[in-house]
């Protein structure tokens, strides 16, 4: 049984992909069931693999910025060494349980969860798929799939793990259209996470997006071409996945939540249509946003924004306008305030230097540092080079 990975930032176009997908006689794909399995991993990983008795199990996931090439290197190499115990395997079954309890994701597998062993992360992976599979199972099924957020440092393991057939499908979106959905679009008093916290996420997205276009086992898709050629991006899709396209991909209204109830777009902007991909929301974050904002956004991501050819608005906004950038702490969700991702005078330290290293090519070595601020040194050619566009 071959497995599909639909990642990305959240508000990418994750769920929509899925649930599309899910339509398909051949595919299942159910959104974001297993988020704590990967978050387990990265735990795991602190705990056995560098020994930090110290680290905070609650922290979130990490984007990949500021880790050490060596760390990320090790993390990649030992995680089919990640082994779960059974107390892991008793904390994940309760989180999954709690993560699936409504009808978005897939509650038809909690009963099933009983059915995880203690062994390696492929193993346990393999466990869970299977599960997903028994829950949905369709009679022709050839792909066992998920969406999930913030799990992007993943897919260059699974991709190249040889062991487990594995394709991604990665959802790439205008960072700005992204943070807006953040800001909760028309829905007033929305928690948010951190600013930079998910530009770093994003760029992350972007960072991986350059560093695997090439590989035969992945595909990105950009949501702005989706919802403008919906039937071209699936026949892509289904041509990746070496499947037959299905109209049903098209129809939104018949695409379904986890418990078989109707799905309707996610979109924080109230905007919804019965038959058609939702378009209404792909600029919304002109009217979302301050200007303030935006200039943030595209100051930090411009090298990102200019390889996906996305233009550039505040073009005025400098470094002292960044430096005077103050985020509202009270407006951020609790349990990410505690760990201090919102901009700071090391923070900003740290985004300058790597906005100096790419703007000026500067592809020094100073214990890696190329990698710890932009991921690899690929990726920090592929962004300098973007500067001559």
């Amino acid at each position: 049984m071959k497995h599909l990975i639909v990642l990305g930032t959240q508000r990418s176009g994750k769920t929509l992909v899925s649930r599309a997908l899910n339509m398909h006689p051949n595919i299942i794909c159910h959104m974001e069931p297993f988020f704590f399995f990967f978050k387990m991993c990265q735990n795991i990983f602190y705990r056995d693999i560098l020994k930090n008795q110290g680290f905070d199990p609650d922290f979130p996931m990490d984007s990949g910025f500021c880790s050490t090439k060596e760390e990320r290197g090790l993390f990649n190499e030992s995680f089919s060494k990640l082994v779960f115990l059974d107390s892991d395997i008793e904390k994940l079954r309760e989180q999954t349980i709690k993560q699936n309890s409504g009808k978005e994701r897939a509650p038809k597998i909690i009963p099933l969860l009983d059915k995880i062993e203690a062994g390696n992360a492929i193993f346990v992976f393999e466990g869970l798929m299977s599960i997903l599979n028994e829950a949905y199972n369709k009679k022709d099924v050839r792909y066992v799939g998920l969406s999930e957020g913030w799990c992007d440092k993943y897919i260059d393991i699974l991709l190249n793990y040889t062991d487990v057939d594995i394709q991604c499908i990665h959802c790439l979106r205008d960072p700005r259209a992204i943070v807006a959905s953040r800001n909760g679009g028309s829905r007033l008093h929305v928690k948010k996470y951190p600013l930079l916290f998910i530009l770093r996420h994003w760029r992350t997205t972007i960072a991986y997006y350059i560093l695997l276009n090439n590989n035969p086992k992945y595909m990105a898709v950009q949501y702005e071409n989706l919802v403008h050629e919906p039937e071209l991006w699936f026949k892509k899709m289904c041509h990746f996945l070496a499947v037959p396209f299905s109209e049903s991909l098209l129809d939104t209204s018949g695409f379904l939540n986890g418990d078989g109830s109707p799905w309707i777009q996610n979109s924080a902007f109230q905007v919804s249509s019965k038959k058609s991909i939702n378009v209404g929301s792909l600029f919304k974050w002109k009217e979302v946003l301050s200007r303030e904002e935006i200039g943030v956004i595209e100051y930090l991501c411009k090298e990102e924004m200019d390889l996906l050819e996305l233009e550039r608005i505040n073009l005025e906004f400098s470094l002292q306008d960044l430096i005077s950038y103050k985020e509202n702490d009270d407006e951020i969700i609790e349990w990410l305030r505690k760990y201090n991702l919102t901009f700071n005078e090391n923070e900003l330290m740290l985004e300058i230097v790597r906005k100096y290293l790419i703007e000026s090519n500067q592809n020094i070595d100073v214990k890696d540092l190329i990698d710890y601020l932009v991921i690899d040194k690929k990726v920090f050619g592929k962004l300098a080079k973007s500067m001559g566009r």
